[in-house]
């Protein structure tokens, strides 16, 4: 598995880990659970956190220099029942991100919670974390209307 691909993960089982920590009422999928159309692929219980990777970046670097970082993104999004569903949720997962780095881990071992795979190294986050909300109309989707996304950025080292 590449380690983008584990990267991703870490983040999703972050988040997981995390929101079961505080909370038993909030479902926590890998991936945007929307289609294209706008409609929920499959059934979409509220609330839900979405874990979306956004693009990866890797900045330019001149010979002799350091080697090039990789600037991981990601997106949260956040589906509610209500308005201060939507922003407790939102305000919490900000919080968290804002406190603390990410733990890398090596899932070609196994994954949580039959396997307790070795950690490979950490998402530094770098303390850019914007929490906004996403204005839907409710004719147009009902399911979607109370709904927030918090993105971060981070780097990867070992």
């Amino acid at each position: 598995m590449q380690l983008s691909r584990k990267i991703d993960l870490s983040v999703y089982y972050y988040v997981k880990d995390y929101l079961d920590s505080v909370t038993d009422q909030v479902t926590i999928v890998d991936g945007y659970p929307v289609g294209y159309d706008g409609q929920p692929e499959g059934e979409l219980v509220l609330p839900t956190v979405a874990v979306e990777r956004r693009p990866i970046k890797i900045p330019a670097f001149q010979l002799g220099g350091p080697s090039p970082t990789a600037y991981y993104a990601y997106t949260l999004d956040v589906f509610a029942k209500t308005k201060a569903q939507r922003d407790d949720l939102a305000y919490m997962l900000q919080v968290e991100l804002d406190d603390n780095n990410i733990a890398v881990y090596n899932y070609d071992e196994g994954f949580p919670p039959t396997v307790d795979p070795t950690q490979l190294g950490a998402l530094i986050l770098t303390g850019d974390i914007e929490n906004r909300v996403v204005y839907v109309f409710p004719d147009v989707t009902p399911l979607l209307y109370w709904r927030a996304v918090v993105d971060f950025n981070a780097y990867y080292t070992t």
